[in-house]
């Protein structure tokens, strides 16, 4: 039976990354590795709904920590006009890396 693309690779949309084997597994957010029990012990009144909600606004607080780093630097550099530049450059970047590796999870 043919294909109608012979020689290339079927697309399946949707597909995620899965772990194959060989190396560390992918990241998942804050409560990878083990982490989970860890958090368990130290904030075990926070479960749920509410557990993400604090960790969404751990993330945020990350983006705002990259947006600042990043107008101290755009500062450094450019003077006033790299203060605007670099704190959006910082929180765009910040903003997208966390989504990306799902600290900050909707």
């Amino acid at each position: 039976m043919s294909r109608p693309h012979h020689g290339r690779r079927r697309r399946r949309p949707g597909r995620r990354l899965r772990y194959r084997g060989g190396g560390l597994a992918p990241r998942t957010g804050f409560q990878a590795h083990g982490l989970k029990a860890v958090y368990d012990l130290v904030i075990p009144h926070i479960r749920g709904r509410d557990r993400r909600r604090f960790f969404n606004d751990v993330s945020v607080g990350a983006a705002l920590l990259f947006g600042v780093l990043g107008a101290v630097l755009g500062c450094a550099m450019l003077g006033p006009f790299g203060l605007f530049l670099g704190l959006g450059a910082g929180f765009s970047f910040g903003a997208n890396h966390l989504a990306k590796n799902r600290y900050y999870r909707p």
